[in-house]
């Protein structure tokens, strides 16, 4: 879908040689996208789930 869209804006644009990507290039680009996606959602599940410990710990620590 992403790859149709650019080739999409692309022809709008006038470029005239547009081609969408073989398999290997769209494999590529979802891997890398993937690997960003999943580091981006595990580090905030961490400072969440940090930040959640800190406040459980603090509590039970208050009289």
């Amino acid at each position: 879908a992403l790859d149709g869209g650019y080739v999409g804006y692309k022809i709008y644009r006038g470029i005239v040689n547009t081609t969408f990507l073989t398999l290997r290039e769209a494999m590529i680009q979802i891997g890398i996208t993937a690997v960003i996606v999943i580091g981006l959602s595990l580090s905030a599940f961490f400072m969440v789930r940090e930040e959640l410990r800190q406040e459980i710990l603090a509590e039970l620590q208050s009289p």
